[in-house]
C-alpha cells in the first residue's frame, strides 16, 4: 500500500516509500503505469479493499515471519564478544536490501506486494531499532561509553549509507 499523503496524482514523480503500509483503503490500490510514469487510481468496492487490505496484512505476516527467524538465527549465530555485532549487522543488511527493494519498487522491477512483503514485512522484522536501543543504553550501564558511542555513530551513519547504496546500485542495474 502506498501512503495516501506521499501521492499527487497528477505528478509525474512517485513516492519515495512504495513499501509503506500506512494508508486509506482508498488509495490501497495506487499503481504506477511505467509508460506514462505518473499515478493512476483504480476503484474498488469496498468488499475488493476488505480482500485486498486482508492479502497485504498476510503478505507482511508471512515476510515478518521469515524475517524474524532469520534475525533471532542470526543473533545467535554469530559472536558478540561484548559488543552487538549481530544487531548491527543485520541493521546495516536490512538497510542495504531496503534501499535496493525501493529502488526495484520504484522501477517497477518487483511489484508492490512483493516490495510490501519484503520491505514491510521481512525487512522491517530483520532489522530492529529497538534493539539497537536497549543494547545501547547497556553499553552505558555497563560504563562502556566508548563501544556504545561507536554503535550509535556506526549504525547512525553507516546504515543510512548502505540504503544509499543498495538504492543506488539497483538504479543503476535496472537502468
Amino acid at each position: 500500500m502506498l501512503h495516501p499523503t506521499s501521492l499527487d496524482l497528477t505528478s509525474k514523480t512517485k513516492p519515495s516509500h512504495p513499501w509503506s503500509t500506512h494508508g486509506s483503503a482508498a488509495y490501497d490500490h495506487v499503481r504506477f503505469e511505467p509508460e506514462t510514469a505518473h499515478a493512476t487510481r483504480s476503484i474498488l468496492s469496498p468488499q475488493e479493499q476488505d480482500r485486498c487490505m486482508v492479502s497485504n496484512w498476510l503478505l507482511v505476516a508471512v515476510g515478518g515471519a521469515a524475517g524474524a527467524v532469520l534475525r533471532v538465527y542470526l543473533s545467535e549465530t554469530i559472536p558478540s564478544s561484548g559488543f552487538p555485532w549481530a544487531t548491527l549487522s543485520v541493521n546495516l543488511v536490512g538497510s542495504l536490501l531496503l534501499g535496493a527493494i525501493t529502488a526495484a519498487a520504484l522501477t517497477n522491477v518487483v511489484d508492490e506486494a512483493t516490495a510490501l512483503m519484503l520491505g514491510a514485512g521481512f525487512l522491517g522484522a530483520f532489522t530492529t531499532m529497538s534493539t539497537f536501543s536497549v543494547e545501547t543504553i547497556a553499553l552505558v550501564d555497563e560504563g562502556r561509553w566508548s563501544a556504545a558511542g561507536a554503535y550509535v555513530v556506526l549504525s547512525g551513519l553507516v546504515c543510512p549509507i548502505f540504503a544509499f547504496l543498495g538504492w543506488k546500485s539497483t538504479q543503476s542495474w535496472v537502468g
